[in-house]
């Protein structure tokens, strides 16, 4: 005949996590949410399972025990009194225990043993005895792994995303790759490609989160190709076992707002004409790219921002924005147009997409 074997000693119920499982920990305010239950089909004794459990590596926490032998309670019992129409009740049957019979346990790790990409063993040893003092036949022994993520992630995450169109080339994020778990900086690195190779810096905020630096910007009008190789190893030597690919589009260099506004109407006779860009502009090809009509001299200017920090600011020059200041009051009630031709290019060369825009001077 057949012989069936089980791992899991007869007056064990159930237990948590199961064998082979895999956690994500997550670690806020200090706090953990490891922990192992075990629930057993008898009274145990409760001085016997304290002393034969053990967990490998050795983990400090401490045991929530179960309070009544049974998970039952009998109906209230209600009694009314002379002067009071509300009833009153006294609870009956309720069977507190002093805790040295326990049907199920909760064990709480501390936050300071709970580490991510480790894996725990835990073992209850057959001195865990039920209160008649007969021991498990068979020791219980199960593992779980823990992973670290912000959130359980089902797959690596890429921002952009495969397959995202005209993506900004100024990101302030840069090109961001999520896994589900702490990868091998090094690994990753030797395996990781990008297409066109612009040289990039990566760096690593979070054990499973990758950035790449391309310089500062990307370039416009580009694929971009990342690819990061099957054989990059997790922090316990696992390879992904598949090429992670993906793909985005940059736009074209535009005009993304002007001041004053295409339209815009009673205009101050004399305004600052602001030009913002999505990208890193070239000072003296704008300028050479800019024409106003009716005429009007002026001068050019990145403009800039006040940064504060602690102790002190700085101004920060703004690349991607460009003041003209006429240099003498424009004629009232007039249309004024302004015309950016291709000749603009940003800071990689590429050229602007043509833009034009109109205003009308307020009358005296």
């Amino acid at each position: 005949g057949e012989i069936s074997l089980s791992k899991t000693p007869n007056i064990v119920s159930s237990y948590t996590p199961t064998d082979d499982a895999e956690v994500v920990l997550i670690k806020a305010d200090n706090s953990s949410n490891l922990f192992i239950s075990i629930r057993f089909s008898t009274e145990m004794d409760r001085a016997s399972i304290e002393n034969a459990l053990s967990i490998s590596p050795d983990v400090e926490g401490r045991f929530q025990w179960n309070q009544y032998t049974e998970s039952r309670y009998t109906p209230r019992k209600y009694e009314w009194t002379s002067d009071s129409s509300t009833p009153e009740y006294t609870p009956e049957g309720a069977q507190i225990t002093t805790y040295s019979h326990v049907h199920s346990f909760i064990f709480d790790f501390s936050p300071k043993s709970s580490f991510p990409d480790t894996t725990y063993h835990i073992t209850l040893s057959t001195t865990a005895c039920d209160t008649a003092g007969t021991p498990l036949e068979v020791p219980l022994a199960f593992s779980f792994r823990t992973i670290q993520a912000a959130s359980s992630l089902p797959c690596i995450q890429s921002d952009p995303y495969d397959g995202q169109r005209n993506v900004a080339p100024i990101r302030p994020t840069g090109i961001r790759i999520a896994f589900p778990r702490r990868m091998d900086p090094a690994s990753v690195e030797e395996h990781f490609t990008i297409s066109p190779d612009t040289d990039p810096i990566l760096i690593w905020p979070e054990g499973n989160q990758l950035t790449i630096w391309t310089g500062g910007l990307l370039m416009a009008d580009t694929t971009y190709t990342i690819r990061i190789s099957g054989a990059a190893e997790d922090l316990d030597g696992e390879p992904l076992g598949e090429d992670f690919v993906f793909s985005f589009i940059t736009e074209t260099v535009q005009v993304v707002h002007t001041l004053p506004a295409n339209g815009a109407l009673f205009v101050d006779p004399q305004p600052r004409i602001e030009c913002w860009f999505n990208s890193w502009m070239s000072k003296a090809s704008v300028e050479d790219a800019f024409r106003i009509e009716p005429e009007a001299s002026g001068r050019f200017e990145f403009m800039q921002r006040k940064e504060y920090y602690s102790g002190g600011s700085r101004w920060v020059i703004e690349k991607h924005k460009i003041e003209f200041t006429p240099s003498e009051k424009l004629i009232p009630n007039t249309k004024y147009t302004i015309t950016l031709d291709d000749t603009a290019v940003d800071s990689y060369g590429s050229k602007l997409t043509p833009y034009t825009f109109s205003f009308i001077i307020r009358p005296e």
